[in-house]
């Protein structure tokens, strides 16, 4: 299981296989969102497959650590996007004097800023209902662990008072 890569996990509620396909969906957005990239810049499109497949491991394992990793990704992706815009405020560039090319590239910022926001948002929703699934199975075998050593005591407690 290199990467996450193996087995994928059944989700064991009913929010969580709804989160899934809301997962499936953005990832697939994001592979749409990728090959935009690419046209202009190949490491932003690259940056992009990278995010999908993080996400994808994500959703698989049901990996809340997946979840952090790729919402780190997409706010620092906001964060670069907002700098680009403002450095376009700042050096009074008009969307009118911009090429065909200039335009398409602003527009795929704007469209990738709004993917990011509610991308982000929704990953935090899998990431609470990731990590409440993962303390539900610690807890329940932290508990029956608990349960087995103190039944193991009670056990050998009757059997030295039987003696």
């Amino acid at each position: 299981m290199i990467l996450c890569v193996g087995d994928i996990v059944p989700p064991s509620t009913e929010k969580a296989k709804v989160l899934r396909r809301i997962i499936f969906f953005i990832i697939f957005l994001q592979i749409c969102l990728a090959l935009g990239k690419l046209y202009y810049d190949m490491w932003a499109g690259v940056a992009e497959f990278t995010s999908a497949f993080i996400l994808w491991c994500a959703q698989a394992q049901l990996n809340y650590c997946n979840c952090v990793i790729y919402i780190f990704f997409c706010l620092m992706n906001t964060f670069l996007i907002v700098v680009n815009f403002l450095t376009d405020i700042q050096n009074k560039v008009n969307l009118e004097q911009l090429s065909n090319d200039g335009r398409n590239q602003f527009l795929l910022q704007a469209i990738s800023m709004t993917f990011y926001i509610v991308s982000v948002y929704f990953t935090f929703q899998a990431y609470k209902e990731f990590k409440g699934i993962a303390y539900d199975v610690y807890a329940a075998t932290t508990n029956d662990q608990v349960l087995s050593k103190s039944n193991i005591r009670q056990q050998l407690e009757m059997h030295n008072f039987e003696n």
